[in-house]
């Protein structure tokens, strides 16, 4: 049985120390695979906690829109704007 990264019995020299090339390069893509791997993980945690906040985010913007619709709405808001409206400003 040949171990792993051996050539063939009848390869030469050159045949053997590409092998030996490949399989350093097989060993780095896999460490970069990893490393890769870990930061997309990191990533997508990142994207799940920023989808969080603006969901969040939305959310106390809807209730300060409530918040002002009802203050315009409101009789003391109309009858200021009137006055305003009457001086000659209007917001």
């Amino acid at each position: 049985m040949q171990r792993r990264g051996a050539a063939p019995p009848d390869a030469g020299p050159e045949t053997g120390a590409r092998i030996e090339e490949l399989e350093h390069e097989l060993a780095l893509s896999r460490e970069i695979r990893r490393r890769l791997d870990g930061e997309i993980r990191r990533q997508e945690a990142r994207v799940g906690s920023l989808e969080a906040e603006a969901g969040h985010l939305r959310s106390v913007l809807a209730e300060r829109e409530r918040y002002l619709a009802a203050i315009e709405r409101s009789v003391v808001w109309r009858a200021a704007q009137k006055l305003r409206r009457l001086a000659g400003r209007a917001w």
